[in-house]
C-alpha cells in the first residue's frame, strides 16, 4: 500500500479477502478507494472502501416490507454473528416494528458454525411463547404451530451456510410448521441454488438480482468478450465479479478525476451501472445490486409478482 500511495494510485481492485481487506484499508496514507469484488468487511474498513459482496440492509428491508404484505403477527431471527447479517438484520427489525410487525427474538451463532439446534429451537420456542400469551394459554396446553397466527423465520446467511443450515430446517420440522422462512440473497446464490437440494429450499423467500433487460445484456457483453477472448466458455462467477469491481472504478474514474476524495465522491453517486452480476449502485456508501422478493421454487428463484399472491405462499 505504502508502494501504490507513492506511485499516485487513486484507485485499487483487489485484497480478495476479509483480513487482507482491512489491513489494506488501514494501511492508507490517504483515502485511496478500495473496491474488493469478495471480500465481506467493507462495513469495517472504513470511508472509500468498498466490496461487491458486502452487506444489503435494503434487499432486508424489501423483504420485511413482503413480509407485512403477507400479515406475518412476529418474527424470529437466525444468522451468524457477522457484520454484514447483523446490519441486514437490524434493517429487517426497523421496518418490521414500524410496519407494526414485532422481532420476538434474535438468536446468533457463530460465524463458521455447521449445527444451529440451539438457534432454531430457541427461535421456535420464542414464537410459541408469544402465541401462548396472546391467547392466555400455559405451556402444557395443545397448541400446535398449524393453529398460529402467521409467523416467519427470517435468516440473513452468507451462501456457505445455506447448505448446512437447510437440512436442519427440514430435520427440525420447520417446513412441517405454520412458519416460513425467509432471507436475503445467500439463499439465492447461483452455486447454491443447483447445488443444495430442491425440497430443502422451495419455498424459501429471498432476494436476488433482478434478471432484467438491462442485466441481460450486461451478462451477455461480458461472456461475449471473455470467450472471444480466451476461446473458452465462461465457467463460475469469478472472473465475472472480478470485472464487475473494475467496472466501477473505472466508471468512477470516467470524469477524469485523479484526487482520491474526488474519487469517492464520483465513486459513491454511481448509479444503474451494468455489471456482468447484475446492476449496481452505490447506496449509502455500500455497493449494491438491483434486487427483488423472489419465491425459491425447484431451485429457481421466481420474481413474487409472477406469483399469485392470492393464497398464502408458504413452504410446502
Amino acid at each position: 500500500m505504502r508502494a501504490l500511495d507513492q506511485a499516485g494510485v487513486v484507485g485499487i481492485v483487489g485484497f480478495l479477502q476479509d483480513d487482507d481487506f482491512l489491513a489494506a484499508a488501514d494501511a492508507r496514507a490517504r483515502p485511496v478507494v478500495l473496491v474488493s469484488p469478495t471480500a465481506r468487511s467493507a462495513d469495517r474498513a472504513g470511508a472509500a472502501a468498498y466490496s461487491l459482496e458486502g452487506s444489503d440492509p435494503g434487499a432486508a428491508e424489501a423483504v420485511a416490507r413482503y413480509a407485512a404484505s403477507r400479515a406475518y403477527q412476529r418474527i424470529a431471527m437466525v444468522y451468524p454473528q457477522t457484520p454484514n447479517a447483523e446490519a441486514e438484520a437490524d434493517a429487517f427489525e426497523l421496518i418490521a416494528e414500524r410496519l407494526g410487525m414485532p422481532v420476538v427474538g434474535r438468536f446468533g451463532y457463530e460465524a463458521g458454525a455447521t449445527f444451529f439446534e440451539p438457534q432454531i429451537s430457541a427461535a421456535l420456542n420464542a414464537l410459541r411463547s408469544e402465541e401462548l400469551d396472546r391467547l392466555a394459554l400455559a405451556p402444557n396446553d395443545t397448541l400446535h404451530m398449524e393453529e398460529l397466527e402467521p409467523t416467519a423465520l427470517f435468516m440473513p446467511i452468507p451462501p456457505e451456510d445455506v447448505e448446512f443450515l437447510a437440512p436442519q430446517i427440514i430435520h427440525f420440522g420447520l417446513d412441517t410448521l405454520a412458519v416460513e422462512i425467509l432471507g436475503t440473497s445467500g439463499w439465492t446464490d447461483p452455486q447454491i441454488l443447483t447445488s443444495v437440494e430442491a425440497r430443502l429450499t422451495t419455498g424459501v423467500i429471498a432476494t436476488a438480482p433482478v434478471v432484467s433487460e438491462r442485466a441481460l445484456e450486461g451478462q451477455a457483453r461480458f461472456r461475449d468478450a471473455y470467450e472471444s477472448r480466451y476461446q473458452r466458455s465462461l465457467v463460475g462467477a469469478t472472473a465475472s465479479v472480478g470485472y464487475d469491481a473494475a467496472l466501477l472504478l473505472l466508471e468512477a474514474l470516467r470524469a477524469g478525476r485523479i484526487e482520491p476524495d474526488e474519487v469517492r465522491e464520483s465513486f459513491e453517486s454511481l448509479e444503474g451501472i451494468s455489471g456482468a452480476t447484475g446492476v449496481f449502485s452505490v447506496v449509502r456508501g455500500r455497493v449494491v445490486r438491483d434486487t427483488e422478493v423472489v419465491r425459491i421454487e425447484d431451485q429457481m428463484a421466481v420474481p413474487i409478482e409472477r406469483i399469485s399472491l392470492g393464497s398464502k405462499n408458504g413452504r410446502r
